[in-house]
């Protein structure tokens, strides 16, 4: 979601704005938030643990999104994920009435909060449907795919990179697999010149050879 539109962003001008250090958590899981949350600049990571303590990261927030997914469906049940900075991130904080009031107000707000929102749900299924493929390949090519469409930026015309720290443990939250099993992976592609890593927890993706799976 662009926050171009003029309704948004005479709102925008009475929200607090906050900053969160990378790895400090926005909103925990069980949070009943009376607020609203945009992302004006950094991107925030939306996981949740399982029973054995494990984290399984489940999307990521960029610029311009709304915080909690909840919002779109009234914030009627507690927030069911973590969301926390990846990189240091500043955040409109608003009052949730406020913003429906724009919106009910403002057609061309909720055609863009509507658009924004379904792109996001089509990436995240998108990436969610690959985690049943057999190879694991496979898998993280698709997760190489979601990063580029949802929150790379270009390098350069054929390598785009992927604008916050990513290690080896990350892709294996996002995939599914082991990290040991990403590790292998990413040699290969790194190999193939699909990826490459210039410096530690830095990902750049060639978007040309990506499109050859």
């Amino acid at each position: 979601m662009e926050l171009s539109n003029p309704v948004l962003e005479a709102i925008l001008q009475e929200a607090r704005l906050k900053q969160y250090p990378q790895g400090q958590i926005v909103l925990y899981e069980g949070d009943s938030p009376v607020e609203v949350y945009i992302v004006k600049s950094g991107y925030v990571k939306v996981y949740d643990v399982d029973t054995m303590g494990n984290e399984k990261a489940l999307s990521i927030v960029k610029p311009g999104d709304i915080m909690p997914y909840a919002f779109f469906s009234g914030n009627s049940i507690p927030n069911k994920w973590f969301y926390q900075a990846l990189r240091d991130a500043d955040i409109y904080v608003l009052e949730r009435d406020k913003l429906m009031q724009a919106m009910q107000g403002d057609t061309e707000l909720v055609l863009s909060l509507v658009s924004g929102f379904s792109k996001e749900v089509h990436e995240i299924l998108t990436r969610l449907s690959s985690l049943g493929k057999s190879r694991a390949q496979a898998k993280l090519i698709a997760l190489l795919k979601y990063l580029v469409v949802c929150v790379g930026t270009n390098k350069t015309p054929k390598w785009w990179r992927v604008p916050f720290p990513v290690n080896q443990q990350f892709l294996a939250d996002l995939t599914g697999m082991t990290r040991e099993t990403c590790a292998t992976v990413i040699k290969e592609l790194v190999a193939q010149g699909v990826v490459r890593t210039p410096k530690i927890n830095l990902l750049e993706i060639n978007t040309i050879k990506l499109l050859s799976f």
